[in-house]
């Protein structure tokens, strides 16, 4: 193989390689909430394997993953605002949408 050949190649296969990478980090705009979505917080530690939950206004529930990312004081039927996008992973608790929140109007975001 001559050298412009292989200069070819090894060009294609980089950007080839760039590109799934860039893709593979990209969420999925479809499952993110793009305004403030209501709920209140639910204490579910008595169910197994359950924590805070969030019920949404549908009756929907949320089990995110990092409430605790958030300096809230946990209250049950407490009412917030949150933004929050799908994580597609199983869950333990079972009573939800697994969910990672990315805001909670009027809540600092602890470093986590």
């Amino acid at each position: 193989m001559d050298m412009k050949k292989f200069i070819s190649v090894i060009t294609a296969f980089t950007i080839f390689l760039g590109s799934i990478s860039v893709n593979s980090c990209e969420k999925d705009a479809s499952i993110d909430t793009v305004e403030y979505q209501v709920g209140r917080l639910k204490n579910f530690t008595g169910v197994d394997n359950c924590t805070w939950v969030i019920e949404l206004e549908d009756s929907s529930y949320l089990e995110p993953l990092n409430l605790e990312c958030f300096d809230i004081e946990l209250v049950e039927n407490k009412v917030i605002q949150l933004i929050y996008f799908t994580i597609k992973t199983g869950s333990t608790c079972q009573v939800g949408t697994v969910v990672k929140i990315t805001a909670i109007k009027g809540i600092e975001m602890k470093y986590c």
